[in-house]
């Protein structure tokens, strides 16, 4: 019976820490650049491609600066489009 208290005890003690955490990762702002031709250099270094079978014929473009601060630019590749709305991802 003791040891089904102190467990108790210990897991309302965890759901109460867990409760009390905030997040810390940031959400992503919108940049819009509405006259976006190329892809800035100030953009940083691309660090990956990613598509989805939701827009099958766009991918993400994905860059990080010295910052460390991440961008994902949607480009289409057939029509040679880019997207005007820039998701960006500051870091902390």
């Amino acid at each position: 019976m003791k040891g089904m208290i102190c467990a108790a005890v210990a897991l309302l003690l965890v759901l109460l820490v867990a409760a009390s955490c905030e997040r810390t990762t940031p959400e992503p702002t919108e940049e819009v650049f509405p006259t976006m031709a190329t892809i800035p250099a100030e953009f940083g270094e691309l660090e990956a491609v990613t598509t989805t079978e939701t827009y099958p014929r766009w991918a993400q473009l994905w860059f990080q600066d010295s910052l460390g601060t991440v961008r994902m630019v949607r480009v289409q590749f057939v029509d040679g489009k880019i997207h005007e709305n820039v998701k960006t991802f500051n870091r902390q």
